[in-house]
């Protein structure tokens, strides 16, 4: 995985901050799954080899995917006494 992030601090006055970041991601997973039951009580009762795939179930899937995603935010921050902190008021997220 891969990504970018980036983040500002807009000092509008001493009192009032904007902040904003934006992260791009890229993601590439390549998975080969192969799981098959064994074991147990050997049987050719149907009715026992149907509850014990209901239990655990042979499996088997290939997967090579690449995806990319932005997001964002942007919060807006004000100071409202001297030895405060700065308290944010509003926090816009943008995932896409």
């Amino acid at each position: 995985m891969e990504q970018f992030l980036d983040k500002t601090d807009w000092a509008i006055t001493d009192k009032l901050h904007v902040l904003t970041g934006l992260r791009y991601n890229y993601d590439k997973k390549k998975i080969d799954y192969n799981r098959t039951t064994y074991g147990g009580l050997q049987t050719t009762n149907t009715a026992l080899l149907a509850l014990k795939k209901k239990v655990y179930s042979d499996q088997a899937f290939k997967v090579d995917v690449e995806d990319t995603n932005f997001s964002g935010n942007v919060t807006l921050a004000i100071k409202f006494q001297k030895k405060s902190t700065l308290l944010p008021l509003l926090l816009i997220v943008i995932n896409q």
